[in-house]
Parts: structure tokens; C-alpha cells; sequence
């Protein structure tokens, strides 16, 4: 707790946050719900995920140079407040049990993902804004502990909720969050340099490329960036494939695909808690390390007959990916200036995640022409081919700031 007496500031953006992702977690598992045990289809369940995730890709770039041109906590309250107009066009469909309610929900998280972009981005920028240097790791692990708390409860109670208080308690939930963290950007304190932004500055066109421009001449920020770009065609499969998974163990049950979110949650939660104690660097051997690691966890799934293993295996697998996201991150909050950095953090999303439209379509289509084994021992393949490119790269030899010495 003494990283929110040092920085009361970062306390509300905390709050903020971890406010929010209990109302997403709840409709998360709903929309899920309902598109998968209406079609039983992976490549619809991969549509849905596509239509959030591909306007979030596309639309970083643009992100982060709003967010590194004006004022970072009237774009978190803005985006915040749009995100409740589409949501509550799905609530309206959802109670009159409207034969559109899956496109509706493919249409709201293409809106939803635009202004979650810019969000996110914010988000990234407030916290060294509000954090002092020393305390980036620990307050990234915070927000990260209190996402996967949030999330553990709105997939542990999801169930519940839906069935004794129907759609409408989850869309709801979901909009309320939406207006904490409208009101908590509208009262956060930041330096007056990040206030007086929208006073001195004008979008330019060269923004959308100063930041890649930046995050390429660092040998360091470069690897993160093809790191994140295999890794994340590699876990694809793994995130759309899960409910054809859990279908296989159980054919039917919901309340066990439920179960295994909550285990992707508890493993998010463990790596946000035990990193700050830890105190591991982002080096070579770490990289190595936690990449072999997902490699091995995923081809367990791949093959397991046993629930309790994949429960286990989805913890492992998502406890390390936090683990290597909040050491990424806290390395661009550490390194670039904060007047670029939103723009340096959107390129490494947009080309980290280039890949990812790909995976997921690839990922539905292939299912249905594959077994679910040879797709994600495939992906364990491509995970060692990662960790290998780590073992062998020179770009995480440097020096206390993150550069390289010739820097």
C-alpha cells in the first residue's frame, strides 16, 4: 500500500481502472456465452473477437498521437463516456431478445475497441504522470492486480448474475464503470505540462510516425516489438480455441468455460503480484525463459485429457504473459520521453499485434480443416521459435536506462 501514499494521484487512476474491467469482465463472459452456445462455431466466436481487436490495431497509431498531443485525462473521460452509447443500443436489444443481438455485439465492440484504444493509451501515459520513477513497475503490477481481481469476480459471479438477474444486470454493471472512470479522469491531478496541452498543441500527420521512428532506432524496444508480434500469433489459437477446448473435457458445459477464465484471471493476478517482490530484469534470460515456458504449457493443453491440467495450464500461461507485458510496458514508461510516449507504446501495440487478424481468422478457419491438437502444438512450435530468437539476439544487452551504450 505504500506506493499509494507516495502517489495519491495514481490511487484514483487505480480506481479508475480496476472499476472498469469488473463491468467488461461481465459482458465478456455473457457475449461469449451467448455467441458460442448459439452457433457452437470457433470462426463465429474468432468474428467476435476479430471485430474488437482489429479497430484497436488499426486505430494505435492515431491513439497515441492524440494522446501525446493533448490533455490524457479529458481522453480518458471522453473515451470512457462514447463507450456507453453503443452499449446501451445492445441492452435495448438484449431485453427485447432481438434476433440481431450477435451482430449488435459485433458491432458494439467495433466501437468499443476504437475508444478502448485511446483509453488504454491514456492509461499508459498517467501512470509515470502520476507515479514517481522508482514506482513504475510496482504501480503497473497494481493496475494489473486490480484488473485481474476485477476480473476474477466479474467471471466468477457472471454466471450467477445472468442467471437470476438476466443481460441487463451485466450491461449495466458495465455502463456504470464506464461513468467512474469518466468522473475519475474529470478529478485526477496531473503535471501542468500534460494539462496545457490542448493549449499549445495541433495534430499533425507526422505524429503517426515519430513514435515508430523512435521504437526502431532502439535496438531494445525493437526486439519487444517482433517479440510481441510471434508471441502473439502464437497464443491466438490458444485464446479462440479455448471454448472448443473446454467442449472437448465437457462437451456443453458453460460453467466450466467459466471456470477457465477465472483460471486465466488468477494467473494474471499471481505474475501482477509476485513481479514487484521478485524484482526480475527484463533480460535475455528472462525472455528465454518465460517464452519456452508458454511453448510448453501450450502444447500441454493441446494434448491433455485432464480438466485440472488445462485449468492449470491456462494460469501458467496467462500469470507469464502478465508477467512479460508489465516488464515491457514499465520498460517504455522508463525509457521515452513522455511527451512521445504514447505515440512509442501505440507503435509497439500496432506492429505487435499486426499479426493477430490473421491468427484468429486462421485460427477458426483451420479448426474446421484441423484437429484442435496440430493447431496449437503448431503454435507451441512457433513459441520455441521465439524463445530462440531471444537466446540468440544482442538487443537486450544494455545499460540501466534501457539504451544501448552507444546511445
Amino acid at each position: 500500500m505504500s506506493i499509494f501514499k507516495r502517489n495519491p494521484e495514481f490511487l484514483k487512476l487505480w480506481f479508475g481502472t480496476s472499476t472498469s474491467t469488473f463491468g467488461d469482465a461481465l459482458f465478456t463472459i455473457w457475449s461469449v456465452s451467448i455467441v458460442y452456445s448459439s452457433s457452437k462455431s470457433p470462426l463465429l466466436v474468432s468474428l467476435v473477437f476479430l471485430s474488437g481487436m482489429l479497430p484497436d490495431i488499426l486505430f494505435q497509431p492515431i491513439a497515441g498521437a492524440i494522446v501525446d498531443r493533448y490533455n490524457p485525462k479529458k481522453i480518458l473521460s471522453i473515451s470512457a463516456t462514447a463507450q456507453t452509447i453503443p452499449l446501451i443500443g445492445v441492452a435495448l436489444l438484449a431485453y427485447t431478445d432481438s434476433k440481431y443481438l450477435t451482430a449488435s455485439i459485433i458491432i458494439f465492440n467495433v466501437i468499443e475497441s476504437i475508444f478502448n484504444t485511446a483509453y488504454h493509451n491514456s492509461v499508459y501515459v498517467l501512470t509515470p504522470a502520476t507515479t514517481q520513477n522508482e514506482d513504475i513497475v510496482s504501480a503497473n503490477s497494481a493496475i494489473r492486480s486490480a484488473s485481474e481481481i476485477s476480473n476474477i469476480l466479474g467471471f466468477a459471479l457472471g454466471g450467477f448474475l445472468l442467471a437470476h438477474l438476466g443481460s441487463i444486470t451485466a450491461i449495466g454493471i458495465n455502463v456504470a464503470s464506464f461513468a467512474i472512470v469518466a468522473l475519475v479522469g474529470y478529478f485526477l491531478k496531473i503535471p501542468k505540462k500534460l494539462e496545457n496541452r490542448e493549449n499549445e498543441n495541433s495534430f499533425q500527420l507526422n505524429d503517426l510516425l515519430l513514435g515508430f521512428k523512435y521504437t526502431i532506432k532502439i535496438k531494445r524496444l525493437r526486439f519487444f516489438i517482433i517479440w510481441a508480434a510471434v508471441g502473439n500469433l502464437a497464443l491466438a489459437p490458444v485464446m479462440i480455441l479455448l471454448p472448443s477446448v473446454v467442449d472437448r473435457l465437457h462437451p456443453g458445459n458453460e460453467a466450466l468455460l467459466g471456470l477457465h477464465y477465472v483460471s486465466m484471471s488468477i494467473g494474471g493476478l499471481l505474475g501482477s503480484l509476485t513481479l514487484p517482490l521478485l524484482k526480475l530484469p527484463a533480460d535475455k534470460k528472462f525472455f528465454v525463459v518465460s517464452t519456452s515456458f508458454l511453448a510448453l504449457f501450450t502444447a500441454v493443453i493441446a494434448f491433455t485429457s485432464h480438466t485440472s491440467l488445462s485449468l492449470v495450464c491456462v494460469c501458467m500461461i496467462s500469470m507469464t504473459m502478465v508477467v512479460s507485458s508489465i516488464q515491457v510496458v514499465s520498460e517504455f514508461q522508463k525509457t521515452v520521453d513522455i511527451d512521445i510516449l504514447g505515440k512509442s507504446i501505440s507503435s509497439f501495440e500496432f506492429f505487435g499485434s499486426l499479426g493477430l487478424p490473421f491468427a484468429i481468422i486462421a485460427s477458426g478457419f483451420f479448426s474446421t480443416v484441423f484437429s484442435i491438437e496440430s493447431i496449437l502444438l503448431w503454435a507451441a512450435v512457433l513459441l520455441l521459435a521465439v524463445a530462440t530468437y531471444a537466446m540468440v539476439s544482442d538487443s537486450l544487452k544494455t545499460n540501466s536506462t534501457g539504451l544501448e551504450p552507444s546511445e
